[in-house]
C-alpha cells in the first residue's frame, strides 16, 4: 500500500513539473467590437466675412447637431478640424468660426482673401463631403465691411450683403445689388403627371433659356428659347418624357426608385439641386413633392399639389411613420443593415429578430437609434450580445430573419431559407432599391449606405 501511495506523489509531482514547464500561450482573443455607422448631419457654409475673417455654419435640421470632427480645407490645402467644445448648432441655428487663429482649439489658422478668392470645403470624419463654396475659380471680390452668403439660409444662390449677419438668418440682411433679390428655383415635381415646376422669386421676368436640367448625373435636357421665360415671381411648368426636346425632358421621374435632378446656367453653374435618390422618398402618383413654401429650403409630400401656381395653396400629406425593414445582408462581413424610411429619427431599442426560428437577439440600449433616411448596421455571430446579434448567416445553406417589435408584432421579414439563394461572401443581398419589395444579388453592396448605388450581380 505505502509503495503505491508513493508511486502515485510521484506521479503528480512529475505532471506538476510539466506543467510549470508549458510554455504560456495567449488566449485567443474574441471577435472585434463592430465598427458602428454613423449617418452625419448635413450642415451649411452659410455666410462669410473676410474683413472680420468669420465663417458661418448653418444647421438645418429640427434639432441639435454636432459637428465636432467636421474638417475643413481651404484651397485644398490647409485644414481645420472642429474640436469637441466648438461643435454643437443649436436646431436651425448657427455656429461662427473665426480664422486666422494661432492655436487649432480657437479656430482655423488660414485665413480668407475678399481679393484673392478662396475654395472651402467640408467634409465629415469620414472625408465625405458636406458642403463646398468655390469663390476661387471666378472669385466675387468682398470688401472688409461686406459679407458673401447664401441669399436665404441654405439656399444654392451665393449674393454679396453690404449689411451682413454673421451668426443669425441671412434674411435679415441687406443685400448690396437689389437687382439679385431673388433666384430660381426647382420648386416642385409630380411623378404621376412627370412635371416639373420653376419658380422665379426675382421681381422681374427672367429668362432661363440655354439652362441645363440633368437627372442622375447622366440625362440632359437644354431649355429652348420658347421655354425659358418665367414672369416675376411667376413659374414654368415642363412635362417630362417627351419624345420632342423641344416639347420637354425626355428623362422621366420615378415616385418609387427616386431621382436627382441638378439645374445648371449655360455657363454650368449650378443653380438648384433636389436629391431624392440618395434616400428616396416615395411619390404617389396622385401626390407631388415640393418645397413647403416657395423657394424654401423644406420639402414635403404633398396629397394636393398645386403645378404652375404657389405652393402655400397645397395640402401637405400627414406624415405616417412607416416600419423600418432589413434592407441588405452580407454573409461573409456577418452584416445585418436596417432602413428606416421615415423624416424623423426611429429607436429600435427593444426590437428582437430571429434566425431560422430559434436564435433571438434583442437590440440593446445605446444600438437602436436609426437617421432619418439612414441606416443602422449590426455585425452578427458576436460573443456578447452586447456587441451584436450571437448567431450567424450562411451564404450557403441560407436563413430565416425575422424583426419584430417589442410587443412581439413582426415588423419586417426575410425569408432566404425555403429556396436559398446563394451568397457568395464577396457578395450582398438586399432590396434592390431601399425598402422595395425586390430583392436581388449585388456584386458590389453598399452595406450602411443607400442600395440604389448597388451593383446588382447579372
Amino acid at each position: 500500500m505505502k509503495k503505491n501511495i508513493f508511486a502515485l506523489a510521484t506521479i503528480l509531482v512529475a505532471f506538476t513539473g510539466c506543467l510549470k514547464d508549458e510554455p504560456y500561450v495567449n488566449p485567443t482573443p474574441g471577435p472585434e467590437p463592430p465598427t458602428p455607422v454613423v449617418e452625419y448631419a448635413k450642415v451649411y457654409i452659410n455666410e462669410i466675412s473676410c474683413g472680420e475673417k468669420k465663417i458661418e455654419i448653418y444647421n438645418p435640421n429640427k434639432s441639435e447637431v454636432d459637428i465636432t470632427g467636421y474638417v475643413f480645407t481651404k484651397d485644398d490645402k490647409d485644414t481645420w478640424t472642429v474640436p469637441a467644445a466648438k461643435g454643437k448648432i443649436a436646431a436651425g441655428g448657427f455656429v461662427v468660426y473665426t480664422a486666422k487663429q494661432t492655436d487649432p482649439a480657437e479656430g482655423p489658422a488660414f485665413g480668407l482673401s475678399g481679393t484673392k478668392g478662396f475654395d472651402r470645403k467640408l467634409a465629415d470624419p469620414d472625408g465625405k463631403e458636406i458642403d463646398h463654396i468655390d469663390n476661387l475659380t471666378a472669385p466675387v471680390q468682398v470688401a472688409d465691411e461686406e459679407t458673401y452668403g447664401r441669399m436665404k439660409d441654405g439656399d444654392a444662390k451665393w449674393v454679396l450683403f453690404s449689411a451682413g449677419t454673421i451668426g443669425a438668418s441671412n434674411a435679415g440682411g441687406t443685400l448690396k445689388n437689389e437687382d439679385e433679390a431673388g433666384s430660381i428655383y426647382i420648386n416642385e415635381i409630380s411623378c404621376g403627371e412627370k412635371k416639373i415646376e420653376i419658380f422665379n422669386s426675382y421681381k422681374k421676368e427672367v429668362d432661363i433659356t440655354g439652362y441645363v436640367f440633368t437627372k442622375d448625373s447622366k440625362d440632359t435636357w437644354t431649355v429652348p428659347a420658347d421655354k425659358g421665360k418665367i414672369p416675376a415671381g411667376g413659374f414654368v411648368v415642363y412635362t417630362a418624357k417627351q419624345a420632342d426636346p423641344a416639347d420637354g425632358p425626355t428623362f422621366g421621374l420615378s415616385g418609387t426608385k427616386g431621382f436627382d435632378l441638378v439645374l445648371a446656367d449655360a455657363d454650368g453653374n449650378e443653380i438648384d439641386h433636389i436629391d431624392n435618390l440618395t434616400a428616396p422618398v416615395q411619390v404617389a402618383d396622385d401626390e407631388t413633392y415640393g418645397r413647403s413654401e416657395d423657394g424654401g429650403s423644406e420639402w414635403v409630400l404633398f396629397s394636393a399639389g398645386t403645378i404652375g401656381a404657389s405652393n402655400a395653396g397645397g395640402t401637405v400629406k400627414e406624415e405616417t411613420i412607416s416600419p423600418v425593414c432589413i434592407n441588405e445582408i452580407s454573409c461573409g462581413e456577418k452584416k445585418i443593415e436596417i432602413y428606416n424610411p421615415n423624416k424623423s429619427e426611429v429607436d429600435i431599442t427593444g426590437y428582437v429578430f430571429t434566425k431560422d426560428d430559434k436564435d433571438t437577439w434583442t437590440v440593446p440600449e445605446g444600438m437602436g437609434a436609426i437617421p432619418a433616411g439612414g441606416f443602422v448596421v449590426y455585425t452578427a455571430k458576436q460573443a456578447d450580445p452586447a456587441d451584436g446579434p450571437t448567431f450567424g448567416l450562411s451564404g450557403t445553406k441560407g436563413f430565416d430573419l425575422k424583426l419584430a417589435d417589442p410587443d412581439g408584432n413582426e415588423i419586417d421579414h426575410i425569408d432566404n431559407l425555403t429556396a436559398t439563394v446563394q451568397v457568395a461572401d464577396e457578395e450582398t443581398f438586399g432590396r434592390s432599391v431601399d425598402g422595395g419589395e425586390n430583392w436581388v444579388l449585388f456584386s458590389a453592396g453598399t452595406i450602411g449606405a443607400s442600395n440604389n448605388t448597388g451593383t446588382i450581380k447579372e
